[in-house]
């Protein structure tokens, strides 16, 4: 996984690990090196530390890091946590010597031109025996509004009346969020565990059990922040902590000890796609078969095929992203074809073409959109419909949570959200889209 510069995090897992680090480095560098910028240099050995728990729970158990100068030049508006290359670099190659991690040094394909970053493994001082916890982590970035080029770094922008309004509108929605109590409801045995686990993740703080009902709540507030790509045009979707909860934990969240519902648009991009055209929309788009059991035994299939081919510049692009994407879904090696996958479509008769075919066929009226990158353009627009949602939502003090293209928000407002979702897509593409309660599969 790439390394996240704006991670850190206050887990007992991280703090132990931490303190040991420390001591283990501060003989290898001198206690000379942590005196100028101490608070920087713990901060960035604390953000290493956490990026390693983190990519346990990857297949592939690495974190790419740059060891180009260049990358650590961030824009000021960014710098939080992020370190320059003096200090992040220094503590790599001590963390290497210290026997805390190993690295697979980077270089370039002489045949492609393709460049490979340097990638750090944890080693068993980090991995504690292979016990991973399940630790979610905060981001510490005071800029809510980030661009990013096209390597995926933060760049600066020139500060425009429409970028401080859209900054001004999220910070309202932001600090309005603070006002109100994000929780995980848990039954009563499940949180009395966590209450006594003196490891417990580190989104788990305050937990609250009775002998009826329990909650657990948010460490962090689930203030959220827009990351636009290249352009303001591009991308600009909304993040924050809660997308890294499950489907089954986000089920879970209560406000304000209220239940909730998460809504979310069907089939969206490809029915923006047809909305654009001003045709009607079928009224599934990933019911590309005839037959309905089809449709449905190959649903995952064709619905990450559709997404991805919208968002890949060429076919070719497409079928590697798909297949790795599909094999990390499931745990296996991105390179390889899944087993599950192939017995899944030779069952059927079918070659993973056939059903690129069939859609391409079905969706024939936008056809022109597959493999032609016009997916960051889509996220633009279903982050616009739901940044209006949000705005409503503060006005009419309902407290939401936004996931990408849906919301979560109290079960006791579903009409009232209902109603938001659908007018605001109507009022930009003229048409009616189906809102549907989320489903946990």
């Amino acid at each position: 996984m790439r390394l996240r510069y704006f991670h850190t995090s206050n887990h007992p897992l991280i703090l132990d690990l931490y303190q040991q680090a420390f001591l283990d480095l501060e003989a290898c560098l001198g206690p000379n090196w942590f005196r100028r910028n101490e608070y920087r240099k713990k901060l960035a050995l604390k953000n290493l530390l956490v990026n390693l728990v983190m990519c346990q729970g990857r297949y592939y158990q690495e974190v790419s890091i740059s060891r180009w100068k260049g990358t650590y030049k961030i824009d000021r508006r960014y710098r939080a946590l992020h370190f320059k290359y003096e200090i992040y670099i220094p503590l790599v190659d001590a963390l290497i010597e210290t026997g805390w991690i190993s690295q697979k040094i980077g270089f370039q394909d002489s045949k492609t031109g393709k460049s490979f970053q340097t990638r750090l493994m944890p080693t068993n001082k980090v991995k504690r025996g292979g016990n991973i916890l399940p630790i979610y982590f905060f981001d510490e970035c005071p800029e809510v509004i980030e661009l990013r080029d096209s390597c995926k770094q933060s760049i600066g922008y020139q500060e425009t009346r429409a970028i401080t309004r859209m900054r001004d509108r999220l910070d309202r929605y932001n600090n309005y969020l603070k006002e109100h109590q994000i929780a995980l409801s848990y039954p009563s045995n499940r949180a009395i565990e966590e209450q006594e686990n003196p490891n417990r993740p580190h989104y788990l703080s305050n937990i609250s059990v009775t002998p009826c009902n329990s909650s657990i709540m948010l460490a962090a507030n689930p203030s959220s922040r827009r990351v636009f790509n290249q352009s303001f045009s591009r991308g600009g979707r909304f993040y924050n902590p809660v997308q890294n909860l499950s489907q089954k934990e986000r089920a879970t969240i209560t406000i304000d000890g209220q239940s909730t519902q998460e809504l979310d648009y069907r089939t969206l991009h490809p029915t923006m796609l047809y909305h654009k055209e001003g045709l009607q929309a079928p009224s599934d788009c990933y019911a590309v078969f005839s037959r309905d059991s089809l449709n449905g035994e190959l649903r995952p299939v064709i619905k990450l095929l559709v997404l991805i081919m919208l968002n890949a510049g060429t076919l070719q692009k497409a079928l590697r992203a798909f297949q790795s994407k599909w094999n990390e879904l499931h745990g296996k090696d991105p390179f390889q074809q899944h087993p599950s996958l192939v017995e899944l479509l030779s069952e059927r008769n079918l070659e993973l073409s056939d059903v690129v075919s069939q859609i391409q066929n079905f969706h024939s009226p936008i056809d022109k959109y597959f493999n032609s990158g016009i997916g960051i353009h889509l996220q633009n627009w279903d982050a616009q419909i739901i940044e209006k949602v949000l705005v409503a939502c503060t006005k009419k003090k309902v407290p939401v949570i936004p996931i990408h293209d849906s919301i979560i928000g109290p079960a006791s407002e579903q009409d009232f959200l209902e109603e938001q979702l659908s007018r605001t897509y109507k009022e930009k593409f003229g048409q009616s889209i189906r809102i549907e309660p989320k489903c946990v599969c």
